[in-house]
């Protein structure tokens, strides 16, 4: 089938056109690659992609204006639409955004860093609580965990005082209290020792 020159050239400017969106898409292409800087394979996929695409897209703009006859003056309008848009708004584009999305990546560098920081922080004071928790279980846990060590009198003469463990400790009872009776009681039992001795003392002399 014989086309035209105004066929011709009506087929060049769309197929011009098509190649500027095809522009548009790969610089999109782009700077999803340059954004997230995926390896070498995420790169040759997207460029396989890109060339499907401008092979689909070729093939059914000759199938609506060429009746399925794809021209030689088609793929060239399409390369020429590409290259004009690349080597002018697509350079400007990329010189736009290319120093925006760095400066995005050092700001969400930057954001993680400190989330990372707050989560070790986190997960430290989570642990010690954690810690103290089971400590106190195991403490409860413990024979007799209410019972503690306190001095009893043992039956002697002389108030001498023996350690006793489980006897309940008293209600109010604190620490102070506690040592100030001990201490009472010790110096009334060397008060009492100090009296025999002096008592014995005296009867040895008396027999003599």
């Amino acid at each position: 089938m014989e086309l035209t020159f105004a066929q011709q050239s009506v087929a060049f400017g769309y197929s011009f056109i098509l190649g500027l969106f095809l522009a548009v898409f790969y610089g999109a292409l782009k700077f999803l690659r340059y954004a997230f800087s995926p390896g070498k394979t995420a790169v040759v996929i997207l460029d396989i992609l890109f060339m499907l695409v401008w092979a689909m897209s070729v093939f059914f703009f000759s199938l609506a204006y060429l009746m399925g006859f794809i021209r030689l003056h088609v793929i060239a309008g399409s390369v020429a639409g590409f290259l004009l848009y690349r080597l002018t708004a697509g350079r400007l584009l990329f010189r736009i955004y290319s120093p925006v999305i760095r400066f995005i990546k050092r700001i969400l560098k930057k954001i993680l860093l400190k989330l990372k920081i707050f989560a070790n922080y986190l997960l430290k004071i989570v642990g010690k609580v954690l810690y103290n928790i089971s400590r106190k279980k195991q403490r409860d846990a413990a024979p007799n965990p209410a019972f503690g060590e306190r001095d009893v009198p043992s039956g002697s003469a002389f108030g001498e005082t023996k350690r006793t463990k489980g006897f309940p400790q008293r209600r109010g009872e604190n620490k102070t209290d506690f040592h100030t009776v001990k201490a009472k009681r010790r110096k009334k039992y060397k008060r009492k020792k100090h009296e025999v001795k002096k008592a014995k003392n005296k009867k040895g002399s008396g027999n003599r």
